[in-house]
């Protein structure tokens, strides 16, 4: 009995043995094979094999390490698509993969800026920057690809976080996003202008490195359209802050800087400019009174693409944001209008029918409602300030004459700026007629952008005759960073169904 009992357990044991080898025999075949796969990586359209790999594979770190390496090789390659959806299988299996969450929270993707659109891309970005300590190298991946894996993630992540808040003005939650982003990305001008200015108007800002990095931006963005506006800006911020238009071409050559050096370095101080009193970013300065006005946003912001600063075609004005959600007032709330007219769109083709949609509109303001009206062309003009009579408003209209020139921009900022300054309602809208024109504006599209964002009007742009993109465009970013929205007509017969749709913004009703 006994004898039996031990051939049956060394057989057992025989058995056993023959299973863990054919086990590792399996296990050193699957290896192999994983080695193979990643290998041909190196050639062209070679994914295929690894695909294959990963689809059959038994081993869960070679799986996983197979992932990271086809998410990599497909972001090498721009095929975010293909990036994603291995990103997303990578989740499935290890759902804080740094990686993974990254290339699904689509801050990879962002071909003109790296900003989410969303807030849950947001909250996967922040995900991702938790969890890259523990993102290991795929098997196979030098030290230095990896290297350069984990810069280029923490870059971007951090990149895209820190200008999210930034485009909410939480100058205070951007900034220590904003600072890894300039660190890893010195010749960002996009990151490096927005941390300029969550220092130079946030609280608790490092007001020299604000202007050590406004200086950067205009430097980097030299002899492009955007970066003449952002040069006239900087320096009147400087000028401002107490210092003289010859310190500042000083101090911008003190801080132009190799392509190599960080862009958290400090000049030498023998070559930073002389400080003028109060001056802050200048070697012993104190720190100046906060500023009068809160800051602008870029104009340039849409252009600013990875680390180049070159500026697509079309893009010299205010910036094609996303359009802005804002919940100022319940629906039906009593509101305030400004009605802006350019006086070109008054001429005899069709001064009846734009005059007698907004007269019609203006009869059907209600109980609390109020409204007033502005003229511009190469001049702003009063017609009538905020009232509830309508009589006031048509016969301000049937005045209105024609004239040359497009100060939209100088209109614009007088009519939103006139609507938070005395509006009586929280529902305040700005209706725009115009063409997109703006040539003899002395308000720069930086400052303008920058009264935008902080007020709470809703920009409305009902684009006649626009002709051009460029025209187009600048109604549509006046409109999207607002919260409002742009509608292009062909000519006055189609304007009314336009108005309606404003109307019906605000509540009214128009036969």
């Amino acid at each position: 009995m006994r004898r039996g009992h031990l051939i049956g357990k060394a057989a057992f044991l025989f058995a056993a043995l023959l299973f863990s080898l054919n086990a590792l025999a399996q296990s050193d075949g699957e290896h192999q094979a994983y080695v193979q796969a990643v290998t041909r990586l190196t050639n062209p359209g070679e994914s295929a094999t690894l695909e294959r790999f990963v689809s059959t594979a038994v081993s869960e770190s070679l799986k996983r390490d197979g992932l990271e390496w086809l998410v990599t090789d497909h972001l090498r390659r721009g095929e975010m698509a293909a990036a994603k959806v291995f990103g997303q299988e990578l989740l499935g299996r290890e759902p804080e993969n740094a990686l993974g969450l990254a290339v699904s929270s689509n801050v990879l993707n962002q071909s003109a800026i790296s900003t989410p659109d969303s807030n849950n891309a947001v909250s996967m970005a922040k995900r991702a920057l938790r969890a890259m300590p523990q993102l290991k190298a795929p098997e196979l991946m030098s030290e230095s690809e990896f290297s350069r894996l984990r810069d280029k993630l923490a870059r971007t992540l951090n990149g895209a976080v820190g200008y999210a808040y930034y485009q909410q003005s939480d100058y205070v939650s951007a900034r220590a996003y904003l600072r890894k982003a300039v660190a890893l990305a010195p010749e960002n001008a996009q990151y490096a202008y927005a941390l300029a200015i969550c220092d130079l108007f946030g609280r608790d800002g490092d007001e020299a490195e604000g202007f050590r990095l406004l200086a950067r931006t205009v430097n980097l963005t030299q002899g492009t359209p955007a970066g003449q506006e952002l040069a006239n800006f900087a320096r009147l911020k400087y000028e401002a802050r107490g210092g003289t238009s010859s310190d500042w071409d000083r101090y911008l050559a003190a801080t132009r800087v190799p392509s190599s050096t960080v862009a958290s370095s400090t000049p030498a101080r023998a070559q930073q400019p002389k400080q003028p009193e109060g001056v802050a970013g200048t070697p012993g300065g104190t720190a100046p009174s906060k500023p009068s006005a809160k800051a602008p946003s870029s104009q340039s912001e849409v252009a600013f693409a990875g680390t180049k600063t070159d500026l697509p075609s079309g893009a010299s004005d205010l910036p094609s944001f996303p359009r802005v959600k804002r919940e100022i007032a319940p629906p039906g709330s009593a509101f305030s209008l400004g009605i802006l007219i350019q006086t070109s769109q008054t001429s005899h083709e069709g001064r009846r029918a734009v005059i007698n949609t907004l007269s019609d509109m203006v009869r059907h303001l209600r109980d609390g409602d109020e409204a007033f009206l502005v003229s511009f062309s190469k001049n702003v003009a009063f017609e009538e300030d905020l009232t509830g009579n309508a009589k006031l408003l048509e016969a301000a209209m049937d005045q209105i004459r024609p004239a040359p020139g497009a100060s939209l921009f100088d209109a614009v900022s007088f009519a939103a700026g006139h609507l938070n300054r005395i509006a009586r309602n929280r529902k305040r809208v700005l209706l725009v007629v115009s063409d997109g024109q703006n040539g003899t504006s002395q308000i720069s599209p930086l400052e303008l952008s920058g009264e935008l964002r902080i007020g709470d009007v809703e920009i409305f742009c009902i684009g006649m005759n626009s002709n051009t993109r460029e025209d187009q465009y600048r109604l549509q970013s006046l409109a999207a960073k607002t919260g409002g929205q742009a509608l292009f007509v062909a000519d006055a017969s189609q304007f009314r169904s336009a108005a309606n749709q404003v109307a019906a913004n605000l509540g009214i009703g128009m036969r």
